[in-house]
Parts: C-alpha cells; structure tokens; sequence
C-alpha cells in the first residue's frame, strides 16, 4: 500500500472512530510473515582453471502470537518464531517460543505501544560441502544443533482500522545468543536495531 493512502487512512480514523479494543478481557491474535528468493552466481577458481557455480538461496519466517487483556492496555501473550533458509545445499531452520508483555497508550484508533519479549528455542543446521571445483573429489557434510536465547525491548504504534483490524509498527533492540550443544562454551551473539510490521486480530 502507498505511503500516502495509508497517511489518509490513519488522519481519517483518527478523527472519526475510537473503540475500545485494548479493554481488558479481550483476546489478541498478530503476527507477521517473510518470504524470499534469489539466485545467485559464483566463480570458483583453482590452478587457472575457472568454474561458475548458480546458487539459489530461500528464506521464509512466520512470527504467529496469541494474548489475552488481562488489565485495561496490558497485554500478555505467547511468541513463536519459526525460520527456514535455504543456500545452495545448506539448509537451517530455528523454532522459537517465549512469553511477551505491551501496553498501549491513548483512547483513539492510533494507539502508541512499548513491549518486551523474550525468546527460547534452538537452531538446526545442515551444511554439505562439494570439494571437485577446487581440483579434489568427494564431498562432506556436517550438522550442528545450538540452543538459542533472545529478547527485545521496543515501542511502536498500532493503526486500528476498525475495531478488530489493526496494522502494527515497531522499532527495538533485539538480542540474540547462540550456544553450542556440543560445547557450551562455543557461543555466537548478535544484536542491533529491528524494524517489525504486522497485522493483529482483537477479540
């Protein structure tokens, strides 16, 4: 949707409509969804010799949440994150689960909010080598399971366009660590600034 549509359609809501869809005993349903695809094109080369490789990479994410209203605002819920990414004959895919809290501000249909989550689940990779472009035979492959921990800390606003309907931005910091389940000692983290859409259902 353009910018400027979207523009009038929040001015036109939030002069004319106010609901009261944050009340409390109200149920939550939001999430978001990715989907991506691209291909690729390498050159791998060995003693002079040139081989060009085409590589297709696939990602896909769906964030699904549900909630419940148990204060005027306050909203808890449950999070779940499930990736999957494609490279070539790589393949990785992570299952998160974790609690959430945000409160909402205001009466009218544009509603600022700030929220926190926190995120438990694991990460699978799959990671298969072919070996001849560089002049050797064979190939190998390998897996590897970690552990993974997350949060973030943000604020955002909520666009209601009717009373159940509602279009959610947000902008945080996320972290996230990674931890080695065959030594714990191996860990991977990162972490920086997150812009998130998506579109929730109030009940």
């Amino acid at each position: 949707m353009k910018k400027s549509l979207l523009l009038a359609v929040c001015c036109a809501f939030i002069t004319t409509l106010s609901f009261a869809q944050t009340e409390q005993g109200k149920f939550f349903i939001g999430g978001s969804a990715d989907l991506s695809f691209s291909s690729l094109k390498t050159q791998q080369e060995y003693d002079g010799e040139v081989e060009d490789d085409k590589v297709t990479q696939t990602q896909f994410s769906i964030t699904p949440s549900v909630g419940y209203f148990i204060a005027q605002n306050l909203l808890l819920s449950i999070n779940f994150q499930y990736e999957s990414e494609e490279y070539g004959d790589n393949k990785a895919n992570s299952l998160m689960v974790g609690p959430g809290i945000r409160y909402y501000f205001g009466s009218t249909n544009v509603k600022p909010f700030i929220q926190g989550d926190l995120m438990f689940g694991s990460l699978k990779s799959e990671y298969n080598y072919d070996f001849s472009g560089y002049g050797f035979g064979g190939s190998d492959s390998y897996e590897s399971t970690e552990s993974a921990m997350g949060y973030d800390l943000g604020a955002g606003v909520a666009v209601f366009l009717n009373k159940h309907i509602a279009f959610d931005f947000g902008l945080g910091y996320a972290s996230a660590t990674l931890t080695s389940d065959e030594d714990s000692k191996l860990k991977a983290k990162t972490s920086g600034v997150v812009f998130a859409a998506g579109i929730s259902v109030h009940l």
